[in-house]
């Protein structure tokens, strides 16, 4: 019997000390591939885990861990603070492998935060620490980081030795990964060299490398397009640069690598204004700022505004040289201004985290004072209980009752508050789009077209303005704001297509309300993806097509039924032409809408869409019917 119990608890041992090591492990494996969310939360979770049985070694650990995460999703003030807790405790247990995850974590701060010295110092400690563990993983990295410090303060020869020491490093410890991006290092101390035969050879071998023996890992095929697109670019091959700069683009988006798809959207801009692509040029490094803005990237920020002042003079676009300058001027008390709010939040819900270590500490001690006087505590309670029964059991219904009411009051109200939101969304996605063809139309300097549509669009812009208060409008009035859209439309498409409103004669359109521009996004739908998809692809057929589009308003019991006809290109090939767009167009009013729908009346709400198929199974269009509960049944 003993030995059996000894076995079990041998067995339940072994099974936790595997636990310990799977959880390192799937942390390891979230971090490279930028899936921070889970890493924290598992971190979190042994965190807690390690804190209960004063496991320091792995509290150590997972702490450092939680430290790089913050660095690596740009909280670096937390990241540093987690990291240098982590390693004081490592420092008070003598556990080097948390010191040098530790001080991996705080010379990746200062590396961050532009304070090479403090970087350089840090990386330097786990060099040292690294060869004194003979872990060769950290020397490489104390070498990757001291190359990368040393190229940004233009010192490139003494950055190649740093990398070319980390190349070997890669070839010892046979990691593809390491080996293909420590090649890319050496590359790029070429490149700043303008050494260009030596540039191709590393940046040639990497690419090389990469497609013969390495797995598709997260970011390396997007690091190495975008090589190629820099050595294109010494070459002067704009055209290939591009082509490399997309795919560098698209890699990194799958990936979800979004904190360096910056540096792609200006390495393929440049291509683009090297080719005189301006409108190009100007879409990607707006792309780019926009990741710079998000990640506080100051400095690539404001280089990439003067670029594009540079692009704006070059084309005497004066209007955007202001905006771009204007920008410039403000960045720097942007970014502080923003810099800061994140510190100290950060710093709040750290030192949240500390307190609530401390108040679980003492309420453990609270927990041992309370079972000393448990029977005690029983007693009283026994006696309470049977002295005072019925009385708190009516006051506590009572109040349930008032509780319920006034719980299913605020649902009522936070539902009202959401519709209005998303109402109040929908008006300017409705305008944006409008304004879109306006300046198409003044770009293309079509003077009648533009008056005439401006013209429309002033009545319709009048027409939602006068409802964006209101929580539902009178049909006639959503009739006649759908009729001047759709003019719209057709004056974009240059009468490309015909439409006829057809109401049932049982529904008298003043008598009924429905929410506002609850329609108007199903018919956007079948003109922009049915109608003007099928009129491009005759177009380029060479056959003839003239759109149709049928909106049909039918009364139903208690319910209004709305149906969007057309004989467009069809739901399917309406999806493979915007799958094959290299950014595909969100689907914003379609998604307000539905949303709104659901708010407004739950499951009573239905839109069902059919597909038109013709004698030999051919599509010939789209049908869309919505359901939408009459303004009584609200």
């Amino acid at each position: 019997m003993r030995s059996i119990i000894l076995i079990c608890l041998i067995f339940v041992n072994v099974i936790l000390k595997c636990q310990n090591k799977t959880d390192k492990e799937k942390v390891t494996y979230f971090l490279t591939n930028h899936k921070y969310k889970q890493a924290l939360k598992l971190c979190n979770n042994n965190l807690s885990i390690s804190q209960t049985k004063s496991d320091l070694i792995n509290h150590s650990w997972f702490l450092s861990v939680k430290g790089i995460i913050y660095l690596d999703t740009i909280n670096a003030d937390s990241g540093k603070i987690f990291c240098e807790k982590s390693l004081n405790e490592a420092y008070k247990i003598g556990n080097k492998k948390s010191i040098c995850n530790s001080l991996h974590g705080i010379g990746k701060y200062y590396y961050r935060t532009n304070e090479f010295k403090l970087a350089l110092k840090h990386f330097e400690f786990l060099n040292n620490y690294s060869i004194n563990i003979k872990d060769k993983n950290y020397e490489l990295i104390s070498n990757y980081y001291s190359g990368a410090i040393y190229y940004f303060l233009k010192s490139y020869r003494k950055a190649l030795s740093y990398d070319l020491k980390a190349c070997k490093l890669a070839i010892e410890t046979k990691d593809t990964a390491d080996y293909i991006r420590t090649i890319l290092a050496i590359g790029s101390q070429y490149e700043a060299l303008r050494i260009i035969d030596s540039t191709d050879y590393y940046y040639s071998l990497a690419n090389t490398v990469f497609l013969k023996y390495s797995k598709k890992t997260n970011n390396t095929e997007a690091v190495i397009n975008d090589a190629l697109v820099k050595i294109n670019i010494l070459k002067q091959n704009y055209t290939n640069g591009i082509k490399f700069g997309h795919r560098a683009i698209n890699a990194a988006i799958k990936d979800n690598n979004y904190s360096i798809l910056n540096v792609y959207y200006d390495n393929t801009a440049i291509c683009y204004t090297n080719l005189k692509q301006y409108d190009s040029a100007y879409f990607y490094y707006d792309k780019a700022l926009e990741l710079e803005l998000k990640y506080n990237y100051i400095y690539e920020y404001k280089e990439d505004l003067k670029e594009l002042i540079f692009i704006s003079k070059l084309t005497q676009n004066n209007i955007k040289a202001f905006f771009y300058i204007d920008r410039y001027i403000a960045s720097d008390s942007l970014y502080q201004n923003s810099n800061s709010d994140v510190i100290d939040s950060l710093k709040i819900a750290f030192e949240k985290e500390k307190a609530e270590l401390t108040l679980k500490t003492e309420k453990e001690k609270i927990q041992d004072a309370y079972k000393k006087k448990q029977i005690i505590y029983i007693a009283i309670v026994i006696i309470l209980l049977l002295l005072v029964t019925i009385i708190p059991y009516l006051f506590y219904l009572r109040k349930r009752i008032t509780i319920e009411k006034e719980k299913q009051n605020l649902l009522i109200q936070v539902k009202d508050s959401e519709i209005k939101a998303l109402q109040s969304q929908m008006n300017p996605h409705f305008i944006f789009n409008s304004l879109n063809s306006v300046l198409e139309f003044i770009s293309k300097s079509e003077k009648d077209n533009s008056i005439k549509f401006l013209t429309k669009f002033s009545r319709l812009i009048r027409l939602v303005l006068e409802h964006s208060n209101k929580k539902t409008i009178v049909l006639a009035d959503e009739i006649e704001l759908l009729n001047l859209y759709i003019e719209l439309e057709k004056i974009k498409t240059e009468n490309g297509f015909n439409f006829t409103f057809k109401i049932d004669k049982d529904l008298d359109v003043q008598d009924y309300e429905i929410p506002a521009m609850l329609i108007q996004p199903f018919i956007e739908n079948s003109i922009i993806h049915g109608i003007q998809n099928k009129i491009k692809i005759s177009e380029q057929e060479k056959k003839m097509y003239k759109g149709e589009l049928k909106v049909s308003f039918i009364k139903s019991k208690d319910f209004l039924k709305c149906i969007i006809e057309d004989n467009g290109i069809g739901r399917r090939k309406a999806l493979e032409i915007k799958n094959n767009k290299s950014f595909n167009h969100l689907s914003l009013g379609m998604r307000i809408t539905k949303n709104r729908l659901n708010l407004i009346s739950e499951s009573k709400c239905k839109i069902e869409y059919i597909d038109l198929k013709d004698a030999t199974n051919n599509s010939i269009g789209t049908r869309a019917e919505i359901l939408i509960p009459l303004i009584e049944n609200f």
